[in-house]
C-alpha cells in the first residue's frame, strides 16, 4: 500500500509475485495522504493533511478498509500529520504531528526559522474496538530541545516491541522517546554535529573531496529500531537535515544518545564510486540520506539507507557490536524516500 499526495488517495500493488507486481486498485482519502500503515490484515490507517495553512493546521487518520476498499472512518488529529507506526501488538498508532514551518518567513533574523506555533506534538491512537471508538492522546514534546523548544516538529516515528515510540524533531536537532501506555517522554537527547572533511563543497561541475565542514547539526528524519546484539537496543537515524545541518550520513545511538557509530563521509564517497553522486547539491546536503530501515534476514541484521538525492540504497551488515559494514547499493527509484523490509518474503520495498 502506497501514498499518492499529488492525486489524493492511496494506491495498492499485489506482490503475490514480486517479479510481476500488478496495479490493485486506488482510494480517495479526502485530503493528502502523507504516511500509511497496515493493521493486520484488515485496515490501512493513513495520515491525511487537510491544513488551510502553516497557522492553521489540521489533519486526521483515515481508516481504510483493505478488503472493501473504502474509507470507514476518519479519526481527527488535531494538526498536521506526517510519519505514523503501528505497534507490534496493534494495541496503538502514533503519529507525528508535525504542524511544518513556513520555511519563507523570517524568524528571529532565521529565514523559516522557528518557533512558529501552534507546536506539533506526537499523536497516540489508542486501537481499541472498532474505529468508531478509537481515541487520540497528545504526547507533548515541548521543552526538550535547545533550539526551538516551545515548537517542536516531529517528523518521523517508530515503534519498538516494548510499546516505546522513538521520534525525530528534525528542525530540532532532538530526538524523544515516548512510552505509549502513558504517554511521557522516557528520554531524549540532542541529536548532536559532526565534522565532516574529504567533501564536495563546491559546485563547480566537478567533483572534488577535498573540503571541510565544521559542526553541522545532524537534523534527522527517517528513524527505525534496531532491537538486538550487546545494546539490545539501538536507534538508527538517516541525516537528511533541513534547516540548519544535515550531515550527509546516518548514526547510531543508544536510546540515552550516545553515539555509538555515524558514517562521516562515507555515503558521499560510496555515491561517487557508484556514478551516482549529485554534484549540484554540493553546496547543500550532498547526497541526502532521508530514510532508514532495519531487518533480519535469515541470521543477519541490515541496515538499509535511502538516499534522496543520489537515488539509490546503501545496504550495511550489522555486526554484534552495531557496528555497520557497507555490503552494496541497491538501484531505486528516483528519490526513495519510503523503505519497508519484509524479512518473511524475503523483500525490501522501497517507494520513490
Amino acid at each position: 500500500v502506497y501514498t499518492d499526495g499529488e492525486e489524493g488517495t492511496i494506491g495498492f500493488v499485489d506482490i503475490t509475485d514480486p517479479y510481476a507486481p500488478a496495479p490493485a486498485g486506488i482510494v480517495a482519502v479526502g485530503g493528502e495522504p502523507t504516511s500509511v500503515s497496515v493493521l493486520g490484515n484488515e485496515y490501512a490507517l493513513v495520515g491525511v493533511n487537510t491544513s488551510e495553512s502553516f497557522t492553521d493546521p489540521s489533519g486526521f487518520l483515515a481508516v481504510v478498509d483493505m478488503h472493501a476498499r473504502t474509507v470507514v472512518a476518519e479519526v481527527p488529529l488535531g494538526g498536521q500529520p506526517d510519519s505514523l507506526a503501528i505497534s507490534h501488538d496493534y494495541r496503538y498508532a502514533a503519529v507525528a504531528i508535525e504542524n511544518e514551518r513556513d520555511e519563507d518567513i523570517e524568524v528571529n533574523g532565521e529565514e523559516g526559522g522557528l518557533p512558529q506555533l501552534p507546536a506539533g506534538f506526537l499523536a497516540i491512537v489508542d486501537l481499541v474496538g472498532q474505529p468508531s471508538d478509537w481515541t487520540v492522546r497528545a504526547a507533548e514534546l515541548t521543552g526538550l530541545a535547545a533550539y526551538g523548544g516551545d515548537d517542536p516538529e516531529p517528523e518521523y516515528v517508530d515503534i519498538n516491541k516494548k510499546n516505546q515510540a522513538v521520534v525525530t524533531l528534525q528542525e530540532n536537532n532532538h530526538i524523544a522517546v515516548v512510552d505509549l501506555a502513558s504517554g511521557k517522554v522516557v528520554s531524549d537527547f540532542d541529536a548532536g554535529t559532526v565534522d565532516l572533511t574529504d567533501i564536495d563543497v563546491t559546485e563547480e561541475d566537478i567533483i572534488s573531496l577535498d573540503g571541510s565542514l565544521d559542526d553541522v547539526p545532524r537534523e534527522p528524519d527517517a528513524v527505525t529500531w534496531v532491537p538486538y546484539g550487546y545494546h539490545k537496543s539501538l536507534i538508527a537515524t538517516a541525516n537528511e537535515g533541513d534547516l540548519f545541518g544535515g550531515s550527509r550520513g546516518f548514526t547510531l545511538f543508544t536510546k540515552d544518545g550516545e553515539v555509538v557509530y555515524d558514517s562521516g563521509n562515507e555515503l558521499e564517497h560510496i555515491a561517487v564510486r557508484h556514478g551516482h553522486y549529485p554534484e549540484g547539491r554540493s553546496e547543500n546536503k550532498g547526497a541526502e540520506p532521508e530514510s532508514i530501515e532495519y531487518g533480519r534476514f535469515g541470521y543477519e541484521d541490515y541496515l538499509f539507507v535511502g538516499m534522496e538525492r543520489a537515488s539509490f540504497v546503501a545496504v550495511y551488515k550489522l555486526n554484534y557490536f552495531g557496528y555497520p559494514e557497507f555490503m552494496q547499493v541497491l538501484p531505486g527509484p528516483l528519490g526513495p524516500e519510503g523503505l519497508l523490509a519484509i524479512p518473511s518474503r524475503d523483500l525490501l520495498i522501497v517507494s520513490g
